[in-house]
């Protein structure tokens, strides 16, 4: 465990073999979660999934053709975090992307430590948090 606090602060060229390979674990963890992430994009109200490493975002939109965000009263990107939450996920939502004031996403942001596994729950927790969220929600592709 302490070479995984070390990590962040350790010059490259100072890192033990342990070190980079805990680094490069964590770069493939990203990979795959983000390969897995994307299938989200295919669901109702899901405008994009991106990010960098093990740090992810997905937007909400209520329009897919267009991209229109929900209105902020919709309060989209709270009411998905308390589905998640329901779901046992923990994600931070985000409001004001779009224009200032609308536009929803959540972020999702594992531990370095996360296995295969845990990233196949996280999306299908995610799956279920939506479910709930958008049930009742006329989508608009």
């Amino acid at each position: 465990m302490a070479s995984r606090q070390r990590i962040s602060y350790v010059p490259l060229d100072k890192m033990t073999p342990e070190m980079r390979a805990e680094m490069e674990r964590c770069a493939r963890m990203g990979r795959v979660l983000h390969q897995r992430l994307a299938k989200l994009a295919d669901l109702p109200h899901v405008g994009d999934v991106r990010g960098r490493g093990l740090l992810a975002g997905i937007e909400f939109v209520e329009d897919k053709g267009t991209r229109a965000p929900f209105p902020r009263a919709a309060r989209f990107a709270e009411a998905f975090a308390d589905a998640a939450l329901d779901s046992g996920l923990t994600v931070w939502p985000n409001v004001g992307h779009a224009d200032g004031t609308n536009g929803d996403l959540v972020m999702v942001a594992p531990p370095f430590i996360i296995e295969e596994e845990a990233i196949d729950e996280t999306v299908g927790r995610s799956s279920t948090a939506l479910e709930k969220t958008t049930s009742g929600r006329k989508a608009r592709v």
